[in-house]
């Protein structure tokens, strides 16, 4: 809980801290109207993913603060690049994974207009798979995207788009087989959200040593 508190009192200390968070809350705004009013499959997911997008950069803002001078000799830029990120991020995204959940537990349980009760459970079951898979992949790139940006976008783009399509694409079956029970549902997806964690922290250590992106430098420094 102290290094928690802590992570919020540094978060202060961020470039233009104002219009990061008005710009993050549009986000959340934005994420929660789609994810509470939308009824298609595909649209929904992407309020979904703002919603837990939002805590997950908030986590990373502190990144920005290890470039500053006055942490380059101490403890504090390890942590903050390794710790303090996932330490804030983590319960955020935890709350916002579980009001998703129930959400969808909600849709389930009170029906979709248009859809069958059967067509109603697949739909709710497949999307949060697919929000599950689309976490995982965006932790592990958020953790190599601060130290090789181009490469990380490379990568994820050319993994997030055939995965996403294979999983969404009914001629491979795979959401057939992995979306007919939304209790399987919740339990792989709350699997994946905290491997992505585990992964995101594992990698995070791994390459700690190597220098920041020359991307994430010049957008710091330009915020400043």
């Amino acid at each position: 809980m102290k290094s928690l508190i802590k992570c919020f009192k540094l978060l202060k200390y961020s470039a233009q801290l104002k219009s990061q968070l008005f710009f993050l809350v549009v986000i959340a705004v934005t994420g929660f109207i789609i994810e509470f009013t939308s009824t298609t499959d595909s649209f929904s997911i992407i309020g979904s993913f703002y919603i837990l997008l939002f805590p997950a950069t908030i986590g990373h803002m502190l990144i920005s603060l290890s470039m500053s001078g006055l942490v380059q000799s101490s403890v504090l830029k390890k942590k903050l690049q390794t710790v303090y990120p996932h330490v804030l991020s983590f319960p955020l995204m935890s709350l916002s994974l579980l009001l998703i959940i129930v959400h969808r537990a909600w849709l389930i349980q009170n029906g979709v207009k248009g859809l069958s009760d059967a067509e109603n459970l697949a739909m709710q079951s497949s999307a949060l798979i697919s929000i599950g898979i689309l976490m995982f992949l965006c932790l592990i790139y958020f953790a190599l995207s601060f130290k090789f940006h181009i490469q990380a976008m490379i990568i994820f783009i050319g993994i997030v788009i055939p995965v996403m399509v294979a999983f969404q694409n009914n001629t491979f079956g795979i959401m057939n087989i992995l979306g007919g029970d939304f209790k399987q549902s919740v339990i792989i997806t709350i699997i994946l959200f905290v491997c992505g964690n585990l992964l995101s922290v594992i990698l995070s250590n791994i390459f700690y040593k190597y220098s920041l992106s020359e991307y994430w430098v010049k957008r710091s420094l330009g915020r400043q």
